[in-house]
């Protein structure tokens, strides 16, 4: 993650295309920087509402649900399941 230029390059790639596979190594450096998990959730929440990718809908009620949420954030990360389910 002390890369900036490699994850500037990858956020520009999830934000302006919709790029999978970058979006698949932002999840992965998150994932090893495990307190940084939810700085994930931003590029989830893109790639679900603005290119309706299926694992990103898990992504974020995965996310969501690892926090101490109260009960509307419980509500939106179950929106999202029922997404990732259709």
């Amino acid at each position: 993650m002390n890369n900036l230029v490699l994850m500037d390059s990858l956020s520009k790639r999830v934000i302006e295309y919709g790029d999978t596979k970058a979006y698949f190594e932002i999840q992965s450096i998150y994932n090893i920087a495990e307190q940084k998990r939810t700085s994930a959730l931003y590029y989830a929440l893109i790639m679900a509402n603005k290119y309706n990718y299926n694992q990103a809908y898990y992504d974020v009620y995965e996310i969501l649900n690892s926090t101490k949420a109260d009960n509307k954030t419980k509500e939106m990360a179950n929106e999202y399941l029922k997404k990732y389910k259709e």
